[in-house]
């Protein structure tokens, strides 16, 4: 690499953050959609207030490592591990990284939209669905407004 007074020198670099939306922390770290990147907190009880272990990347390259032998004993013990069956993840020869601890937060998705889906239920649950469909759809045409018809259920 070059530095900035034209010297070529020696770069070594290493792993240390992982900035990304919340489906490409799911897919680096191998864990499955709905789970924590981050920790073994169960799907039902994402958003609680309690502590989980965090992943360790030293287990998950031991899981990772059965990959080499029988591959049903592999699928068996990822999914145990609740990660997805990958074969030799590009962060599992990375030294001095950690994909677990490289994670950051996702503000967009993961802060922003959890508000908006707690918003949304609370409006739901105060004035019922049918009120909050019929104000939606007296909304006037405008180029500017999306109007979705059928909500989630």
């Amino acid at each position: 690499m070059i530095s900035g007074d034209g010297i070529w020198c020696q770069c070594h670099p290493i792993f240390a953050i992982f900035i990304s939306d919340y489906p490409k922390q799911a897919l680096v770290t191998c864990t499955f959609n709905g789970q924590c990147p981050k920790c073994l907190v169960p799907c039902g009880q994402l958003g609680k207030y309690n502590s989980f272990l965090l992943y360790t990347q030293s287990s998950m390259i031991s899981t990772y490592c059965l990959a080499d032998g029988d591959m049903r004993q592999f699928h068996q013990t990822c999914h145990e591990a609740r990660v997805k069956p990958i074969v030799n993840p590009f962060w599992a020869s990375l030294p001095l990284g950690d994909i677990f601890v490289s994670i950051t937060l996702d503000i967009l998705h993961q802060m922003l939209q959890g508000m908006v889906k707690h918003l949304i239920q609370w409006l739901i649950s105060i004035f019922g669905p049918s009120v909050i469909d019929t104000r939606c759809k007296s909304i006037l045409p405008n180029h500017k407004i999306l109007i979705f018809f059928q909500r989630e259920s």
